[in-house]
């Protein structure tokens, strides 16, 4: 998503060779994305390119099949023969069981003398050629080892209640989508960008020769908040030279992050008072650092930045603000905003539904 929003503010273009059939493919996904993309536009006053939603969309989408391929693995019933024929005959009968692979797994194959051993077998259903008595689970009654199309029909409906007992169905793309929403809306109750930073962690105005330098003093600052040791501050610089384009995080703002060994969660931010070239070619204003103890938290803390600095009313702002306070005011009453922009989206796409 960070490079998308990069490439949006940038005017870049990326071509989705089969955007247009991943769009046939999945519509539903496709609309929710798309409905819900609006409020990064929001936030970054920038419209996002069909092609990259399309690219999104494969994200959900991969996630969905494999979500499916799972649902259906889980959904085959462990199924157990009973015949009274001899083992080849009941070879046959697994044979014309074939057709049903997709709802049933043929487990166990047995003698009426060995029915009691069923229950430890952990099948669920039972297909047999005789009368069973005194069976607690499902079974079907086959006409003969032979099955026939009623047989069949017998066999597959009952696979069907067995698993609706079970509740084991494949969800539709909105539904995993929702069901992904709903894992978004807990990842967002993660710190804000005012638990990370302080006023005493953001430096203004400070004039470096190179990148590394003042990537350097940005680890000074997330030392000096405790939350690396002194010995690591070089590891902001190793992390961006390892990086490269990807620690941009949009236009003039380079992010680092440091998870190994840190004491505590904290954020470093430097505002430089001239240009330095990062990589040789790109020039930087702004480097951020953070010290995580969760991985999982980077999204959070990504998010929360594009909305500060790829808003070009807030971006304007930060870049006139004169002290660490009148920074920090900015980042606390972004966020108030972004909470109160989701609700006001929550509650819209509840009434598109006509759920109010």
């Amino acid at each position: 998503m960070r490079a998308a929003i990069h490439r949006i503010q940038s005017g870049e273009i990326l071509v989705n060779p089969i955007g247009k059939e991943i769009q046939d493919t999945y519509p539903q996904i496709y609309n929710e994305v798309k409905e819900r993309i609006k409020l990064i536009e929001e936030v970054i006053h920038c419209k996002f390119f069909e092609d990259e939603i399309s690219f999104i969309v494969t994200y959900f989408a991969a996630v969905w099949e494999k979500s499916r391929a799972e649902t259906i693995k889980k959904s085959i019933i462990p199924t157990a023969i009973v015949c009274t024929a001899g083992r080849g005959t009941a070879q046959l009968m697994l044979a014309k069981l074939k057709i049903l692979d997709h709802i049933i797994n043929v487990t166990e194959i047995m003698s009426v003398h060995n029915i009691q051993k069923i229950k430890k077998s952990g099948v669920q259903m039972v297909i047999s050629t005789i009368p069973l008595d005194n069976i607690e689970i499902p079974y079907v009654l086959v006409s003969s080892p032979m099955v026939n199309q009623e047989d069949i029909n017998k066999i597959q409906n009952m696979a069907v209640e067995i698993q609706k007992k079970k509740r084991i169905f494949c969800q539709n793309p909105v539904e995993s989508f929702m069901g992904y929403e709903k894992h978004q809306k807990k990842e967002s109750a993660r710190k804000s960008l005012t638990q990370f930073f302080s006023p005493a962690s953001i430096c203004f105005d400070k004039k470096y020769d190179s990148w590394e330098n003042a990537a350097k003093a940005a680890g000074i600052l997330l030392s000096l908040e405790g939350s690396i040791k002194e010995s690591q501050i070089n590891e902001v610089i190793e992390y961006l030279k390892s990086n490269g384009k990807n620690a941009i995080l949009c236009q003039g703002v380079i992010i680092a992050f440091l998870e190994r060994e840190v004491k505590r969660e904290s954020a470093s931010l430097i505002r430089l008072k001239e240009l330095v070239l990062y990589t040789g070619e790109h020039p930087v204003f702004y480097f951020a650092v953070f010290g995580i103890q969760d991985g999982q938290s980077i999204n959070h803390i990504i998010y929360n930045l594009v909305s500060l600095f790829g808003n070009k009313e807030l971006r304007t702002e930060i870049d006139k603000v004169k002290t660490p306070e009148e920074m920090f005011a900015v980042m606390r009453e972004m966020e108030k905003n972004i909470v109160r922009l989701c609700k006001d989206h929550f509650f819209t796409f509840l009434r598109k539904r006509a759920v109010l």
